[in-house]
């Protein structure tokens, strides 16, 4: 998150820095946001004209780190009170800083898909700071093992050289807030199609066991409704095309098991569209 002497500009509505922050809080605050993981770091670090870092590890370090909401939320809530916007817009540290703490993370979980979101008001102006360079970041954490995405932010206008960060992320082009506007309804509007953009694939890695090994022939997956009726079994098929129109279905990517599970069909459109939960399941015979 920008915390730049920029963010305390007046806009319509208000100050930047302080819709953003009454944003952000709904946003963590919002059941629909329940069970993803959030945390959140800032920059300039420190916020200040002549002394922020230009260390990306300086940026690794988030005020709050990702933990899952609820939980999560009464401590990203103190964490944006507690800050106040001052100096310069340090993009390369700042971005390489959080996607070496979004690796870092991924790599420790594995089941879980991290992105960033990178959001500012303003083109790159501290530490050397380019938008090739920034563009360049994202493109190698996108490029990377774990892959981690990069979406953008602009708070703004002509903001327009942001799409090239979020383009070399991986996501196409940023979400631009018109501060002329309903700055902290955009800004929430952002966060919201991130969060459904950001969803799972509906494509797992097969994980190693923990013990022994994993009979593929007793493994079946479940859905659960978001409103919480009965769950329902997903077939499983030979392949994407043998999946029912209405009820979908699961199969693995080869007969070796080597690499994925995919859903396909209507399942697939469920998960993306984040409604309900899944279970895989193990011991009983397909």
């Amino acid at each position: 998150m920008d915390q730049s002497g920029s963010m305390k500009d007046k806009v319509n509505k208000g100050v930047k820095w302080d819709l953003l922050a009454a944003a952000l809080k709904s946003f963590v605050a919002d059941p629909k946001s329940a069970g993803i993981g959030v945390g959140i770091g800032y920059f300039p670090v420190p916020p200040s004209d002549s002394d922020f870092s230009c260390n990306a590890g300086d940026y690794a370090v988030p005020d709050v780190a990702i933990a899952p909401l609820p939980t999560n939320e009464a401590a990203l809530a103190a964490s944006i009170d507690g800050h106040s916007p001052g100096g310069h817009t340090p993009t390369v540290p700042a971005l390489n800083g959080a996607l070496d703490y979004a690796k870092d993370w991924a790599t420790a979980h594995p089941t879980h898909k991290v992105v960033v979101v990178f959001a500012t008001d303003g083109d790159p102006n501290g530490c050397s700071s380019t938008v090739d360079a920034a563009a360049a970041a994202a493109a190698t954490g996108d490029q990377g093992v774990p892959s981690i995405s990069t979406y953008v932010v602009g708070i703004g206008k002509s903001l327009s050289k942001l799409d090239q960060i979020a383009q070399s992320g991986g996501t196409g082009q940023a979400f631009i807030v018109d501060t002329a506007g309903d700055t902290e309804k955009a800004f929430l509007d952002a966060m919201n199609q991130i969060r459904a953009a950001a969803v799972l694939p509906c494509e797992f890695e097969i994980p190693a066991a923990d013990a022994g090994a994993i009979d593929f022939t007793r493994v079946n997956v479940e859905s659960i409704p978001e409103t919480g009726g009965p769950r329902a079994e997903l077939l499983q098929v030979v392949d994407a095309g043998a999946c029912d129109p209405v009820s979908g279905g699961w199969y693995y990517d080869d007969a070796n098991f080597s690499s994925k599970m995919e859903i396909g069909g209507a399942s697939c459109s469920a998960v993306e569209a984040g409604t309900g939960e899944g279970d895989v399941l193990l011991g009983c015979t397909t």
